[in-house]
């Protein structure tokens, strides 16, 4: 038997001996359940992001259990640090950071973006070892916007990407047990308006959740209402819009730029 294998049944042993007349034991459980528990780890965002010149996009990074540990944007091919928590490193005033106090969003923002910011983005937590969430972005002018059919958005949409806005600031903070309201709009006749929480669809089933589509000549709106705002509202909410007209355009729908707002019940 390798003494590798003596020693991992000793240790075995020692940790089933333990019990209530061995306070250090007891210690050491502790520490190593609090270590499981305050582990910091990343929340579910996209990591394929596709963005139009001149208009500004936001990379979303949601880190759970930071503590006081630091958080900063890495541009992966040249290894530039952008940010490091809210402190923004790089001279381009283009590049911010989006951040409510106490929230778990740690959101890089460009505004405009450029081709030139086409490539991939790291959201780095500074542990031992460091641990990161990687998001590429693809930037493209709205003239070259290719639907699957090989038709040009543009000759459909006269020449611009259209786009879903939330009214509003892009940062919101509401009292808990307030109502959210959020009122989505589209410049044009979309057959459909979603929400999302996070990365999610809005959990219709939490209850006091209000959901009013109407449609008019200049397009179409969707106002969503969260009533009791309750911490586990916080978060991000994007509207996500689409527009089907025929058989045709189902199979290769208008791109139609998502709306995002960061709501925060305090």
């Amino acid at each position: 038997m390798s003494v590798r294998k003596i020693l991992r049944i000793i240790v075995l042993l020692f940790f089933l001996s333990c019990n209530n007349e061995f306070p250090f034991c007891l210690n050491i459980f502790a520490h190593a359940k609090t270590d499981v528990v305050n582990k910091p780890y990343f929340g579910e965002n996209a990591q394929n992001i596709t963005a139009v010149v001149n208009e500004s996009v936001t990379l979303k990074c949601t880190v759970y259990n930071k503590g006081n540990r630091t958080i900063s944007w890495i541009r992966k091919h040249d290894l530039a640090i952008l940010t490091s928590n809210t402190f923004v490193y790089t001279t381009d005033a283009r590049f911010s950071v989006i951040h409510i106090l106490e929230s778990n969003n740690w959101d890089l923002r460009i505004k405009p973006v450029s081709l030139r910011d086409a490539t991939t983005y790291e959201c780095q937590l500074n542990t031992e070892p460091k641990i990161n969430f990687p998001i590429v972005l693809d930037v493209m002018n709205d003239s070259d916007i290719m639907e699957e059919g090989g038709q040009k958005i543009s000759s459909r949409y006269e020449g611009k990407v259209p786009r879903a806005k939330i009214a509003g600031p892009p940062n919101i903070q509401v009292p808990k047990g307030s109502t959210i309201s959020l009122t989505c709009s589209v410049d044009l006749q979309a057959s459909l308006i979603l929400w999302y929480h996070n990365s999610t669809i809005v959990d219709y089933t939490r209850g006091g959740i209000n959901l009013e589509n109407e449609k008019s000549n200049e397009g179409m709106t969707s106002r969503l209402l969260l009533t009791r705002a309750n911490f586990k509202d916080t978060g991000n909410y994007t509207c996500v819009a689409s527009h089907i007209t025929d058989a045709a355009s189902s199979q290769n729908p208008l791109m139609i730029i998502p709306g995002s707002v960061s709501v925060k019940v305090l």
